[in-house]
């Protein structure tokens, strides 16, 4: 038993390998969670890493709409949302809502 049926199977509370016939539909939700102050400062984590994330995430979700992203640090997106050096670079960020 695979390692992903046998955590569905758990999940389920099935211990029959019947329950693995059926379809399931198994969503991926894109999104980051940084703890900020626990590694690094939160300037560190912005400026490492968080920045280079969301402008790499937003590019790519104006690219293509069917993604999605969630962003759980609102702290660390406000800043961002701040940084932008015009207000046309804050209207694309916005048109992706």
């Amino acid at each position: 038993m695979a390692a992903a049926q046998l955590a569905i199977a758990v999940a389920s509370g099935s211990n029959s390998s019947d329950s693995f016939n059926e379809p399931i539909n198994v969503h991926f939700v894109p999104h980051s969670h940084m703890d900020a102050g626990w590694l690094k400062t939160y300037d560190e984590y912005y400026h490492q890493e968080v920045s280079r994330l969301f402008k790499s995430v937003f590019l790519q979700l104006q690219k293509d709409a069917k993604y999605t992203y969630t962003v759980g640090d609102i702290a660390f997106f406000r800043r961002y949302y701040l940084d932008l050096k015009s207000d046309s670079e804050r209207q694309q960020l916005k048109s992706l809502f």
